[in-house]
């Protein structure tokens, strides 16, 4: 579960419009790392949850997913997601419990990812023809264009947009959907990829009958990592935002690489924060105001007000927040360069 940052911008975001909030928080991070639960049953924290910030009639659960330290199958796992994998089955349960239909839309992402309003009203109001009954569900997953702000509403990455969170009709949903009509997919471990031949990728169905019209349902590992077939945006522009690395500190940022998804074996590194990664370093340069040029990916010019007029999100709207943001985080890596130094170099590939 990500920062109150991230949560707080979703949930204005999503305000009344969905059902089910369903979240998960594991014991354990992607490296298998233990940590500390910070959502428990009655906690502050879920109560805040659960507070009315999704919406009034929203049902917000917070799942754990505890990890025993069994051995993890990971044969056939191209990516090393399937810890992520058996985490998101969770969401999937808890949809399920909460009586989803073929008629419901499901969305898989993290927190920090967030349809803008906009198109979430467009999905429950237009005629989307993957919403449509009667799926055979080979390739029914909606993805939008993502913009992506780094660490603050400022700090825009220019020329690259993310691709997540995903939309997908109940009709096309392992569990929901009937499994009747449409084959089954053998995966990694039962949720995760799918093996090849059984759609791994969009037209990869050896494995099934020839000239077969239905296809295999979708578990949330589908929805998440299955190539994209229909990309939204709204004249060419994003439809949707990312709000990465949106942390309270640099503290919390190193832990995340050294721990999580991007982590790295060993021992923690006392490096400056900007050699950890790309994303990183030029987040540091746009708070710093230091040129990024040499970077693959720079960051927009004129910073928030160069997406004036576009889509943004509701909470970066208060210019207050915005400025609080900045600052903050820059007195967070002024901070940490005063132990670290900063970075001057080229990544390890």
């Amino acid at each position: 579960v990500d920062s109150w940052h991230a949560i707080a911008a979703h949930a204005m975001e999503s305000f009344g419009l969905y059902h089910t909030v369903a979240l998960v928080e594991s014991n354990v991070t992607h490296m298998r790392t233990p940590r500390n639960l910070r959502f428990k049953a009655d906690s502050l924290n879920v109560r805040a949850m659960q507070s009315g910030i999704f919406g009034p009639t929203t049902d917000v659960f917070v799942d754990q997913y505890i990890d025993t330290g069994k051995p993890i199958n990971t044969t056939g796992d191209p990516y090393g997601l399937i810890n992520e994998d058996l985490q998101r089955e969770l969401v999937l349960e808890r949809w399920i419990k909460q009586g989803m239909t073929t008629d419901d839309l499901g969305l898989i992402g993290d927190v920090d990812e967030i349809f803008s309003r906009d198109f979430l009203l467009a999905a429950m109001t237009c005629d989307v023809p993957q919403f449509r009954t009667g799926q055979d569900c080979k390739k029914p997953k909606l993805a939008p264009k993502t913009l992506i702000f780094e660490m603050a509403p400022d700090c825009i990455t220019e020329g690259r947009h993310w691709y997540h969170p995903d939309m997908i009709s109940g009709e096309c949903i392992d569990g929901v959907g009937d499994s009747n009509t449409h084959p089954q997919a053998e995966r990694v471990m039962g949720v995760g990829f799918r093996f090849k031949g059984y759609g791994r990728e969009n037209d990869d169905y050896q494995h099934l009958p020839i000239n077969s019209t239905m296809f295999p349902l979708f578990k949330p590992s589908d929805t998440r990592m299955k190539p994209v077939s229909h990309q939204i945006s709204k004249r060419g522009s994003h439809s949707a935002f990312h709000l990465h690395n949106y942390f309270r500190s640099t503290k919390d940022i190193r832990h995340k690489y050294w721990t999580y998804t991007h982590g790295y074996e060993g021992s923690e590194k006392k490096v400056p924060l900007g050699e950890f990664h790309e994303d990183i370093d030029l987040a540091v340069r746009c708070f710093t105001n230091r040129k990024d040029k040499h970077l693959p990916y720079v960051r927009k010019k004129g910073g928030f007000d160069s997406i004036d007029g576009l889509l943004q999100p509701l909470a970066f709207q208060n210019e207050e927040y915005r400025k609080q943001r900045f600052e903050e985080m820059k007195q967070e890596i002024l901070k940490d360069e005063a132990v670290y130094s900063s970075f001057e170099g080229t990544y390890e590939q």
